[in-house]
């Protein structure tokens, strides 16, 4: 095929070929000629808007599917084009990537080569954040937009990982965090199970960073179903990354870790003997007012729900209300403070009995009425069914107790534990191979070579070594 030396021509190759679309043997050279250097050139040397425009009036997403992709991802990596404030290139750009991500399928070609899968998913990673910035804007016309481009961005993770949802890309935390910030919780759930366990960092960059915001924000959908202990074994994952310095995300789960604690035990549940110390000591030092509401809940644990320690606990949440708000954990402040102490006695009661007097379980948790306990008992239940059950016997004023099978208890740690020791061992086969590099004679004499000119300018001595870009 000629290689196109400017944009005109770029279009022609495309609607050349493309049009025989379903044979691959006719794709394959425009596909190796849209990823040479110089098609790059041709295209970096074009507007945004000009390339929109001709992509959108000149060419079809599904027949011309490829051509659509390369000038589509083009764009998206332009600078800041999925920032807040939202600009209107990015909101047509968001809308023409989901009419193409609707038209792919996993046979695809841009879906089954790894060049243009790559570039894909990196396309997705643009409209994703998109999305998110458009959702956080909460205007009704883009919270709308921002929904609308779920269906399309789950079709696109579907053919980056070839219809295989045990593969991990950066693009499932995106699409989590997308589905969180827009309230399509359910969504996300789905994204869920079954958990990601094929971690292929060298094809899509994945890297460290992405699992952590899988299991964040993967934890937040489920916290808000109120699957809180599904929640903690994401949280769990979250918080044993091996990380060498603070990060945001890392803080936030730690944050949503204690919280949890206390939401299912009423006190905290010690970190894994094989946590990070960098997360040790962020729980000791950097989240000091989660620390002292774990000190108020203990207190109100060990007094086995009294009302008085309940009180104290609800004016110390209510007093550091910004707090909360500004972490964005005021809706789990509101359970603990509103359900605590009632969650308390129900578990309680659950390790202790089979069956009781409504009577006794009434003022135990404070209610004066059946429709209160109805509320209380369906709230525990929808949470907690993986404690049992509790069921209400109004005819012999009795509730009754019925504790879950083994076979009803979630799994273990194990596959969090995997995903998270192939993130680590990747990283780490990463880190020896450019040490590799670095100790090498050839690239000692080539970095010596590059930077002595300057060091000579300076009357200084060039260093032998280069520090490490990871």
């Amino acid at each position: 095929m000629t290689e196109p030396d400017d944009f005109s021509g770029i279009l022609a190759s495309i609607r050349a070929v493309e049009q025989q679309y379903s044979r691959s043997a006719a794709i394959e050279p425009l596909g190796s000629t849209l990823t040479k250097r110089e098609t790059k050139r041709v295209l970096d040397s074009t507007s945004p808007d000009e390339l929109l425009s001709c992509a959108q009036t000149q060419l079809d997403a599904r027949e011309h599917q490829l051509g659509v992709l390369c000038i589509l991802e083009n764009v998206s990596r332009r600078k800041k084009i999925g920032d807040a404030p939202l600009c209107p290139l990015a909101m047509e750009l968001a809308c023409m990537a989901c009419e193409l991500l609707r038209s792919c399928r996993s046979t695809d070609y841009v879906s089954t080569s790894k060049i243009w899968s790559s570039k894909l998913c990196s396309l997705c990673m643009v409209i994703a954040r998109v999305a998110q910035a458009a959702g956080a804007d909460g205007e009704a016309s883009r919270m709308t937009m921002a929904s609308s481009c779920i269906g399309p961005l789950r079709i696109g993770l579907e053919c980056i990982t070839q219809s295989n949802n045990r593969r991990l890309t950066p693009l499932n935390g995106e699409l989590l965090e997308l589905c969180v910030t827009t309230g399509n919780v359910t969504d996300a759930t789905a994204l869920l199970d079954p958990m990601p366990s094929v971690y292929e960092p060298e094809r899509f960059e994945t890297g460290l960073k992405h699992v952590l915001k899988y299991f964040l924000y993967g934890s937040e959908a489920l916290l808000a179903l109120k699957r809180y202990e599904e929640a903690m074994l994401m949280l769990t994952g979250a918080v044993v990354m091996p990380l060498f310095k603070p990060q945001p995300m890392a803080t936030a789960a730690l944050k949503k870790y204690v919280l949890t604690s206390l939401i299912l035990d009423g006190e905290l549940r010690e970190l894994p003997e094989y946590t990070s110390s960098v997360m040790k000591r962020a729980m000791a030092q950097d989240i000091p007012d989660y620390m002292n509401l774990v000190e108020r809940a203990q207190s109100l644990r060990h007094e086995q729900g009294s009302e008085e320690h309940g009180q104290v606990l609800q004016s110390f949440i209510a007093e550091r209300r910004d707090i909360w708000e500004t972490d964005g954990n005021a809706e789990l402040m509101s359970i603990i403070s509103e359900e605590l102490r009632v969650r308390l006695v129900l578990k309680r009661c659950m390790k202790t009995y089979t069956t009781m007097p409504k009577a006794m379980l009434m003022k135990g948790i404070g209610v004066t009425s059946d429709a209160a306990l109805d509320a209380a008992v369906r709230t525990f239940s929808s949470s907690e069914h993986t404690l049992g059950s509790v069921q209400i016997d109004n005819e012999a004023d009795a509730v009754h107790f019925a504790h879950a099978s083994s076979g009803d208890r979630l799994p273990p740690m194990g596959e969090i534990r995997a995903l998270v020791r192939q993130a680590v061992e990747a990283k780490i086969a990463v880190e020896e191979d450019w040490l590799d590099i670095q100790t090498s004679e050839l690239y000692r004499k080539a970095m010596l070579m590059g930077r002595g000119e300057v060091m000579r300018k300076k009357g200084e001595k060039a260093p032998p070594v280069v520090s490490d870009p990871l």
